[in-house]
């Protein structure tokens, strides 16, 4: 996936069980240099996993086909709205991206889960565009 990814992996081991969110936490804060609050993080989400029963839905063809028309009417709507112009460099796309993993966060902690869908779409909007912006 990515060095830091590999990194996190490696350092913290299987992940299986965990929720998405406290490992998109951890992960962010390890990516920050911020290690020990992803330590902090990880032992707690482990604690509250044994003393719980994680099911996890299958993820239909439909779910990814929804998700998908989900995000082409995000870019169709950031097209419109910013128009077709690249990012300009990778730092933009970074920035952009940073940006949004934060209100993903903010998300997260409001336990709103409108405003979550909303900005894993526009991560994966933003991701998009950034592949676009760097593809020749």
């Amino acid at each position: 996936m990515t060095p830091y990814w590999d990194a996190f992996t490696d350092e913290f081991g299987d992940l299986a069980g965990l929720h998405f969110e406290e490992v998109l936490e951890a992960f962010f804060y390890y990516t920050h240099g911020e290690k020990e609050k992803s330590e902090d993080i990880l032992f707690k989400a482990r604690t509250s996993v044994k003393n719980r029963n994680v099911t996890r839905r299958i993820v239909l063809d439909e779910d990814i086909s929804n998700a998908l028309d989900i995000i082409k009417e995000n870019l169709k709507y950031r097209l419109h709205k910013q128009g077709p112009g690249a990012f300009s460099s990778p730092h933009e796309t970074y920035g952009v991206l940073y940006e949004e993993v934060y209100e993903l966060l903010d998300a997260m902690k409001n336990n709103d889960s409108t405003e979550f869908l909303k900005e894993l779409s526009d991560i994966a909007v933003a991701a998009i565009f950034g592949i676009a912006s760097i593809t020749k």
